[in-house]
This record gives structure tokens, C-alpha cells and sequence, in this order.
């Protein structure tokens, strides 16, 4: 089989307890084709993590104690054929591992949330983890917390330098020859992952390291926008499994209801046009439903193209709005960002609604 691009995400989504919230967020992942997602402050228990597995998502998390803070999760699509031998994490909701066969081809998957403040001894249990445990190509993700390069990694021109806990970070990456992704791609440029609405400046604080060895795999890292999160994505591609399964069709309902019309008219004249005598009903009814079925997957690609080139355009938007904000920090930008992603909201709202009406179940 041939090797495919495997679509990852790293996105410290700010909580995912609200119902709403974590639908839109499930959508987003599916909607960009993500087939694995490390989710950090998810802010659930063991049990609400095992709800996500709605989406068709094998799931492997970290919870905290209080279910409100914190939280871990890697989310693996269904649609791999994936083999877990090794899961380990956290009792605190700060990392979890993940080592198994992706297509047969053996992974290690590490997910790290590190709360602003933490010492050094929680970046030593994941170099340990890594050391002792890591095996096949390892994708290390999350947010860490830290800016390696203050003069790159913040918008704010008074940075504090680098404090010792992230000296013996970047001095341990060097020691077990992991890189930081996105940097290396990046080596000059100014970008960020999270801005602070208090002091209003940006940071870079989201990463994914892979060991050097691996790093003819990666086929790009780039930074997303922070449409719902005050952290922006950091996605990553890389080759990883093999192409996916061919699976079934379904039918779209929420279209029926805009296109009931379309549809009509088209039964009618496939009927005026081939309803003889030299065709049987059994046969021609075969016939009909094929080339419906036809016309429903043309007419669901054409809204579904119009609705995504509505979404990249905003979503472009922002980042323009963002980019700017950036480098001014000016107020009347910040506004503008803020109707940006309420627009973008309102298009993962209605997608809700027309999933729940698809799936025929409940938001849980």
C-alpha cells in the first residue's frame, strides 16, 4: 500500500466541559481531516474523555483529580488500523503516552501539558518516559509553557531571558537529539500560539519535537488561527501509516430539506426519460437509486465546497487580523479578530445542529 500524509494537530483547546464546546472543537478536528489530535486542558474526568469516542476517535488521556483543570487526551482516528501495546499517564492530567503499530508501522506518541510554573521535575519524568519507553518514530507534542528564544517567541519587547528550568530543557532536547519542529522550519520568524488578553502580548508556547533521525518524515509544521481557543493549533504533517480504507456511503439528510425540489424534479425526469417497455420496473428502479445516489454526492460536495471556501476565507481573514495584531498590538484590531471568530463560530454551531440531525443522537 502506499505511504500516505498523516494530518496531527497539537491544540490546548482551554476546556472542553461545555457540551457546545466540545462539539465545535470535535467538528473543527473533523472537518480538517485530522486523523490524530493531542488535546491538552481538556478539563475532564476519565469518564467525559470516553465520551469523545463518539466521533470515531480511540481515545488514550490523562485526568486530573478535579476534572476542572488540567487534562490530556490523544485522539486517534478510527480509520487507521492502530494497535496500543503501551499506554502510560499521568494521575495529575499533565502527559500521556501512547506506544503501539499504526498500519504496522511502530509509534511512540507523548502529549505534554505543562501548567504555568512547573518545575523541572515534570520535564525530567517525560525525558525519563522518553528514554526508557519511547520506541519507532516518536511525535512529542503539547503545550509546554516555555519560550526557548524570548526575542523570537514573544510579541513582548521587554521578555524576561531565558530562567534556568528552561536552559536545562533545551540543553536535555539537544542531549537526546529531539528538535523543535516548527523552529527548525522557522529558524528567523516571528510567530506565536497563545496570547494573553491581560497583558496583551503573544507567545509561543505550543511545540512538536521529533527526533532528528525522523526528520525526513515531516512534510510541514505551520500555526494556525485562534478561532476558538485563546491558543492557536500548531499542525503537523508527517508520513506515518498507509492510505486509508475505502469506506460506506450515507446519505446527508440536512440537504434534503434545500434541495427536496432539485431532487423531485430529478426522479421525475429520469423516469420520463427511460420508463419503456424494453426496461423492466426492478431494473429501472436499481437504475434510478444509482444515479440519485449520484446526484445527492455531487449536490453534498457542492455545498460542502461552499461552506469550506466560506470558512478558509474568514479563517484567512483572521489570520491577516491576527499577523497585524501581532506586530501593533492595536485595540480596534482586537475587535475586529473578536467578529471574526464569531462568524466562525456560528458556521461550527450550525454544523452541530446538522451533525446531531446526520448521527441521529444527542449532544452528550
Amino acid at each position: 500500500m502506499p505511504c500516505k500524509v498523516t494530518k496531527i494537530v497539537s491544540f490546548n483547546v482551554n476546556g472542553l466541559g461545555s457540551h457546545i464546546k466540545r462539539s465545535k472543537m470535535m467538528s473543527k478536528i473533523k472537518r480538517e481531516q485530522i486523523e490524530v489530535a493531542f488535546i491538552q486542558e481538556s478539563h475532564l474526568s476519565k469518564l467525559e474523555h470516553d465520551k469523545l469516542k463518539k466521533w470515531k476517535f480511540n481515545q488514550y488521556s490523562s485526568s486530573c483529580p478535579q476534572s476542572s483543570k488540567r487534562g490530556v487526551v490523544i485522539l486517534i482516528s478510527s480509520r487507521f488500523n492502530f494497535e496500543c501495546i503501551q499506554e502510560i499517564s499521568d494521575k495529575e492530567g499533565r502527559f500521556v503516552l501512547v506506544k503501539g503499530y499504526l498500519e504496522g508501522i511502530l509509534i511512540t506518541l507523548i502529549n505534554v501539558y505543562a501548567p504555568p510554573g512547573s518545575e523541572i521535575k515534570l520535564f525530567k519524568k517525560v525525558f525519563e518516559l522518553i528514554v526508557g519507553e519511547a520506541q519507532g518514530t516518536l511525535i512529542l507534542g503539547g503545550d509546554w509553557n516555555v519560550r526557548f528564544n524570548p526575542s523570537l517567541d514573544s510579541s513582548n519587547p521587554h521578555a524576561p531571558g531565558l530562567n534556568k528550568i528552561t536552559k536545562n530543557i533545551k540543553l536535555i532536547l539537544k542531549d537526546v537529539g529531539l528538535i523543535d519542529v516548527w523552529r527548525e522550519l522557522n529558524p528567523n520568524k516571528k510567530d506565536y500560539t497563545f496570547f494573553s488578553h491581560p497583558h496583551s502580548f503573544y507567545s509561543r508556547l505550543d511545540y512538536f519535537f521529533m527526533y532528528q533521525k525522523d526528520f525526513n518524515r515531516m512534510i510541514n509544521c505551520r500555526i494556525g488561527v485562534m478561532d476558538l481557543s485563546d491558543h492557536a493549533p500548531l499542525y503537523l504533517e508527517v508520513v506515518l501509516g498507509y492510505e486509508r480504507r475505502v469506506t460506506s456511503w450515507r446519505l446527508n439528510t440536512s440537504i434534503l430539506s434545500t434541495m427536496k425540489e432539485q431532487i423531485s424534479q430529478d426522479i421525475i425526469d429520469y423516469i420520463a426519460e427511460n420508463n419503456n417497455e424494453e426496461v423492466s420496473p426492478s431494473i429501472l428502479w436499481d437504475a434510478l437509486k444509482a444515479v440519485i445516489r449520484g446526484k445527492l454526492i455531487g449536490y453534498s460536495a457542492n455545498l460542502k465546497k461552499k461552506r469550506n471556501e466560506h470558512l478558509r476565507k474568514l479563517q484567512t481573514q483572521l489570520q491577516y487580523l491576527e499577523d497585524a495584531h501581532k506586530i501593533t498590538a492595536v485595540t480596534n484590531l482586537q475587535l475586529e479578530i473578536q467578529k471574526k471568530k464569531n462568524e466562525i463560530d456560528e458556521i461550527f454551531s450550525s454544523e452541530i445542529q446538522k451533525n446531531m440531525v446526520f448521527f441521529k443522537t444527542k449532544i452528550l
